[in-house]
């Protein structure tokens, strides 16, 4: 337990010092080019709300493995959602992959913030690997959602990679995984423990691409999700 443990956090941990390491040399190419306003401004938040996030990933996801309990909250599913995909926005770009979000349905879940984002990046992260591991081209990741029935949602991550085989699907969320993938693996091991402590489930699909499926509760006795902001990339430095 405990080497899942570490494990989780040093994967989790990637995501936002990846994010910071990328925020901060857009720092010093704005400095080197004598920005001092908006954009300089724009990218140390950035970087201050990545060192946050990374405080966070920590402390929930000790607070995870050692109670097994959320720590529940009503968020939007769009809020929640490009809070996920916005560190990968960049590395899509940079890696030449097209990553797409479809508009989300106006839901509201009653979920731990920072789990539900270790679980949508674990998917993510796995769908990027499974994309720069394939020939295929073009190379894209599409992220979709839709009302199942009066009180579930099911949120639909796909990417043009060469898919899993159904031997494959039987064991993807086992702990430990063969075939030298167990970081990545373990990482959808836990992320199910956690929707499934969420009154969820997570589930892959036997495809000729790569299909992950995550269905949740909707939280009915809410008002409806403040209006998010449109989808906005860190700040540019060409």
């Amino acid at each position: 337990a405990a080497g899942e443990m570490a494990g989780a956090l040093a994967r989790e941990l990637h995501h936002p010092l990846t994010a910071l390491s990328a925020y901060a040399g857009a720092c010093e190419q704005l400095i080197e080019r004598g920005e001092t306003g908006e954009q300089l401004h724009a990218a140390v938040r950035c970087v201050q709300r990545e060192s946050a996030k990374a405080g966070d990933v920590v402390r929930r996801l000790q607070d995870f493995f050692r109670t097994g309990d959320p720590q529940p909250e009503v968020l939007g599913l769009a809020a929640l959602v490009e809070a996920a995909v916005a560190p990968y926005r960049l590395r899509a770009e940079q890696a030449g992959i097209r990553l797409r979000v479809a508009p989300m349905p106006e839901v509201s879940l009653m979920v731990d913030r920072l789990q539900m984002e270790v679980v949508l990046r674990s998917l993510l992260g796995f769908a990027f690997d499974a994309v720069s591991d394939s020939p295929r081209q073009p190379r894209r990741i599409w992220v979709a959602a839709w009302k199942d029935g009066h009180d579930r949602v099911c949120l639909r991550i796909e990417d043009s990679g060469s898919g899993l085989t159904p031997d494959q699907v039987l064991h993807l969320f086992e702990p430990i995984a063969p075939s030298g993938s167990g970081k990545r693996q373990a990482g959808l091991a836990i992320s199910r423990a956690i929707v499934h402590s969420h009154g969820g489930r997570l589930w892959a699909e036997t495809s000729n691409h790569g299909v992950l499926k995550c269905e949740l509760p909707i939280e009915r006795h809410t008002v409806a999700p403040a209006p998010v902001a449109p989808n906005e990339a860190a700040p540019a430095v060409s």
